[in-house]
């Protein structure tokens, strides 16, 4: 007995020192933990201040860069206003010029007009005279000549043919002089009508210049007004832009301190809790003690008052014998036969080999099942005491020692404890129950979000129309530098990948809303509706050959809402109820999300994730789908043979 109780006390102290090691451990993990974890905030909050250093410089360059373009344009706009007036007046000049020589020219015709005129008047007061002094003269040849023929009758005879004949002459020259003057009015007419067309034909032609020089001006002009007015939209779309990203990486900045905030919140709330369950099952363990302790001390009363019954009955024993000795004995009755120890006692001293292959087997699992209560209470009679008893069929449940969450299990308390309750008998009271189990979520991603505008996905590929087999390019979450908080970020501009661990955006896989033609979305809980005979019969062959497949099978509105309000039916119930469940040892079953782009390349995103995050899938889609900027976005379900294919090539393709 002493020797059984110097063991028991030999592994109590055993006990103690692992007990004391396993506290300093873990004190010491926990201290290099939050050593770690302050590393990572100062070198996440430099990184934080370089890149809004960074940000700022960028926009203090870009601010700079948009005055000097201010400053030039308006240099620009003063030169353009002083050469406008240098024209202007070049051009003042020049017209006056031109109406000077107009001027002038009109004055020197004029003034030749005049002398021509004094040049014909005269020549006609000249004629006029000529033609007076001629008619005088024919009067007095006429008056001679009557008198001569008075005079002379003979001689007038004779004289008639060659008075006729001079007549003749001098009307003959007067014909041909009025001739010469018609002639000369005709020449002088059409030299005034050359000169009046010539200077209709300039004044025409002037005006005509004045007036391609005017619209050439209004179109100098106006393609100054349209240029500025261009580079005052560049400049003011520039401006909007970079307040855009001011206000994009203040509000992220101010999103990533949030969330900064409420993951230290948590990580406080969490280890509060955690020192909650430990000082919780050191008090268990406590009073379990004390409880034992109380058992082994009404165990060693029960056993000495039963070991005081056999001396009586031993002496009783004796004291019988000695009378049989004197005379025959009756046979003794059935009471009075000694009593062997009852089988608890040879149970309470178990041979240590077994408890040393017991503490083995404990220490080489470190995660023991909790036996059910049934169990503990009805164990077998002739197992010994010290046996772990089988798991139960539910779900599996820590140690109490192990109850709470980020702290290693303790295999050194549970062997003692076992060796303890080892020592009790079997109709001892049973231990009080383990803590309720806390639900366990998948192990595959430990990064989780409530924001419905963000999946938590696996994985993302990209197929395109030269690589249908094999993805292009792909981002894993948890692998080449990618943490597992990578997010598929869905708005009514479209969809955007980032990492919110890392706070990057991956911009070279952006797909924008007006650039997606159609969503497929694969759940394995939901079987997409058959298209409608009305639909297919309208199907025409010619699409298929050159192509348009998408947009001849494209559902009506109704039917893209009856599908989108199925998978989020579908997905918010069954889906989640089986997540919530830990997956009940069912495989986890993915969730697939395909974009086909309308680009050259026809590139398709695959989107990969798991069935807690489905929930979120079909009101994204929707949000998507009714924004503003969506152009004819059309959404279908994806086959299970489809999406089973597509899961063999992303298979093959890792």
């Amino acid at each position: 007995m002493a020797q059984t109780k110097a063991e028991r006390a030999a592994r109590e102290q055993r006990a103690r020192e692992r007990l004391r090691a396993e506290r300093e451990r873990r004190e010491r993990e926990a201290r290099e933990e939050k050593e770690r974890v302050e590393r990572a905030k100062a070198a996440r909050a430099a990184k934080d201040l370089k890149e809004k250093e960074r940000i700022e410089r960028e926009a203090a360059e870009r601010l700079r860069r948009e005055k000097a373009e201010k400053e030039r344009i308006e240099r620009e706009q003063i030169e353009e206003e002083k050469r406008k007036r240098n024209a202007a007046l070049h051009e003042k000049q020049e017209k006056e010029r031109k109406a000077q020589e107009i001027a002038d020219r009109v004055k020197a015709e004029k003034e030749r007009l005049a002398k021509q005129r004094q040049l014909d008047k005269e020549r006609k007061l000249k004629e006029r005279e000529e033609m007076l002094e001629r008619k005088a003269r024919e009067q007095e040849e006429m008056h001679r000549k009557q008198e001569r023929e008075k005079e002379e009758m003979a001689r007038k005879q004779a004289e008639d043919k060659a008075s006729a004949l001079r007549q003749e002459e001098e009307r003959k020259k007067e014909e041909a002089a009025r001739i010469e003057r018609e002639r000369i009015d005709k020449i002088r007419k059409a030299r005034e009508k050359v000169i009046r067309d010539k200077l209709e034909k300039e004044r025409r032609e002037r005006a005509e210049a004045e007036r391609r020089e005017r619209e050439a001006a209004e179109r100098v002009a106006r393609e100054a007004r349209e240029r500025i007015r261009v580079e005052q939209e560049e400049s003011e779309r520039f401006r909007k832009e970079l307040l855009q990203e001011i206000e994009a990486s203040t509000e992220q900045e101010q999103r990533a301190k949030r969330e900064r905030e409420e993951k230290e919140r948590l990580e406080e709330q969490e280890n509060r809790e955690k020192l909650e369950r430990q000082r919780a099952a050191e008090e268990r363990i406590r009073t379990q003690r004390e409880r034992a302790a109380e058992k082994q001390k009404q165990q060693q009363a029960e056993e000495e008052k039963r070991r005081q019954q056999q001396q009586r009955e031993k002496e009783r024993a004796e004291v019988a014998a000695a009378a049989a000795a004197k005379e025959i004995p009756p046979p003794p009755p059935p009471h009075q036969t000694p009593l062997d120890p009852p089988p608890e006692y040879h149970a309470t001293h178990p041979p240590n080999p077994p408890l040393q292959s017991q503490s083995s087997h404990r220490l080489s699992n470190p995660l023991p099942r909790q036996p059910t209560t049934a169990s503990r209470r009805t164990p077998k009679p002739d197992a010994p005491a010290h046996q772990t008893p089988p798991p139960s069929n539910g779900h599996s449940r820590k140690h109490m020692s192990d109850g709470f969450t980020g702290l290693p299990p303790s295999p050194p308390r549970n062997t003692a404890t076992s060796s303890r309750h080892s020592d009790l008998p079997k109709r001892s009271d049973p231990a009080p129950p383990p803590p309720p189990p806390r639900r366990q979520k998948p192990q595959s991603n430990s990064y989780t979000t409530p924001d419905p505008n963000k999946i938590v996905i696996k994985a993302v590929y990209m197929f395109t129309m030269h690589s249908q087999n094999r993805p292009l390019a792909s981002l894993v979450a948890g692998a080449n530098g990618v943490s597992d908080g990578l997010v598929l970020r869905v708005s009514t501009e479209g969809l955007f990948i980032d990492d919110d661990l890392l706070s990057y955006s991956h911009r070279e896989w952006d797909a924008k809303a007006w650039s997606i033609k159609l969503i497929e979305i694969f759940c394995p809980r939901y079987t997409p509706p058959p298209r409608s005979q009305k639909d297919s019969k309208k199907e025409n062959p010619m699409r298929k050959m050159f192509g348009d497949k998408d947009k001849a099978q494209q559902h009506s509105e109704e039917e893209m809402d009856l599908i989108i309000e199925s998978l989020a039916r579908v997905c918010g119930t069954t889906c989640s109820a089986a997540s919530a469940d830990g997956n009940g040892g069912r495989p986890i079953r993915q969730h697939m999300l395909r974009a086909n782009l309308r680009d050259t390349e026809a590139r398709r995103f695959v989107f990969v994730c798991e069935e807690e995050e489905a929930w979120k899938i079909a009101g994204a889609v929707q949000r998507l789908r009714k924004g503003s900027q969506a152009r004819q976005l059309a959404v279908e379900g994806l086959g299970t043979a489809e999406a089973s294919l597509l899961m063999t090539k992303l298979r093959a393709a890792v």
